[in-house]
């Protein structure tokens, strides 16, 4: 039979795990409240995106994964992709490397928070590359800039100033972006 102090022994041994698991308990709960807040925060990016591209009368939608981003992509076959390099399922390279592959005439602008992923992403094909959180202005420049490439593209006399157009955009920790035209 145990004695006093051994019971006693215990007891406090299972009154410390239990403050241990207390304590982890509120550490996981604060975890998923951050986890929540940081999935409303991207989900509310992605409206306001959304809702400020269609103000401007383009047609949008938005793809959470990779894989939904190519299933979206066969579904609209949109001009210009805005496309995030981390998403789950698939990342953004892959997801630009495959759309590029079957339709290489579309303008991919990835978004990313690392410099070092551009040399990736213009292995993979993408256009332009901008940083997350870069003003909206260069968002809509980037934009308006890939849609008149195609437009060129479509219609290549419409250029009276000759068979080269070059565009630069280079900001601070925005946009950096160079294409060179040749009809």
């Amino acid at each position: 039979m145990a004695s006093n102090e051994e019971l006693q022994s215990t007891n406090e041994e299972l009154e410390t795990s239990k403050e241990e698991m207390q304590s982890l308990n509120e550490e996981l709960t604060t975890v998923n409240t951050e986890l929540k807040s940081k999935v409303d925060e991207l989900s509310q990016a992605n409206d306001d995106m959304q809702n400020l591209l269609n103000s401007l009368g383009y047609q949008s939608a938005v793809a959470v994964s990779g894989q939904e981003a190519i299933e979206q992509y066969q579904a609209l076959k949109p001009e210009i992709v805005l496309m995030d390099i981390n998403m789950p399922e698939m990342d953004g390279l892959e997801a630009t490397r495959l759309i590029k592959q079957q339709w290489p005439g579309v303008k991919v602008i990835m978004l990313t928070m690392h410099r070092a992923y551009w040399s990736s992403g213009l292995a993979a094909g993408a256009d332009v590359f901008l940083m997350k959180g870069c003003p909206v202005e260069d968002l809509l420049e980037a934009i308006t800039l890939q849609a008149e490439l195609l437009d060129l593209r479509a219609n290549p006399d419409r250029s009276a100033e000759g068979q080269v157009i070059e565009a630069k955009m280079e900001r601070g920790r925005g946009a950096v972006a160079t294409v060179l035209v040749q009809n």
